[in-house]
């Protein structure tokens, strides 16, 4: 809501990935930045492709530019992290003790590949500790809308043993349901 898309992209699209209108979505990133008090040239976005790479945003950078990771973290005051996502698992992570933050887009490569402590491993670079970090999963995909394959459940199980419990077994289509959240939690945990 707020935004100045249309259509499909009604109202408050900010991906540049999309089909909008791309002065649009500059002014909607825009609005987001004004509601978070950042100026709209510190909002820094990534062009996402679901993997574990994890970067950090340095004082200076270009704003527009959009690299490719699946997360990013910052030590600068008043930079902001975005990451956008459907049904992927968005995590921000702060060390307020350290001034250090981070936002990663989980979906399950990215999860199972390790964005999520690689994200970690970042920011403790930047200065944070383990102890420190509070991280928080957003809203994406629950268990009961997510049927997956076996490819998928053998790569989580191949990276993490103990995601046999975040796969229940339907028994009418020989699938599984995949507690994306659920396996984000467990991996951030350990």
């Amino acid at each position: 809501n707020g935004g100045v898309s249309a259509g499909c992209y009604d109202s408050l699209n900010c991906g540049y990935g999309s089909q909008d209108i791309a002065n649009n979505v500059a002014e909607n990133r825009s609005r987001v930045a004004a509601s978070l008090g950042l100026a709209s040239d510190r909002l820094y976005g990534l062009r996402q492709f679901h993997s574990a790479d994890a970067l950090v945003v340095e004082s200076g950078q270009d704003a527009h530019l959009r690299p490719d990771a699946d997360a990013h973290v910052t030590t600068v005051a008043g930079h902001g992290l975005a990451i956008l996502i459907a049904d992927c698992t968005p995590v921000l992570f702060a060390d307020r003790t350290a001034g250090v933050i981070g936002a990663a887009h989980a979906g399950w490569r990215g999860a199972c590949g390790g964005v999520l402590e690689a994200t970690i491993k970042l920011m403790c670079k930047a200065g944070a500790t383990v102890a420190s970090i509070t991280a928080v999963i957003g809203p994406c995909i629950r268990q009961h809308n997510y049927q997956v394959g076996n490819d998928l459940r053998d790569e989580a199980l191949a990276s993490t043993p103990e995601a046999e419990a975040y796969f229940a077994a339907d028994s009418l289509s020989g699938k599984y349901h995949f507690d994306l959240a659920g396996y984000a939690t467990m991996r951030l945990a350990k």
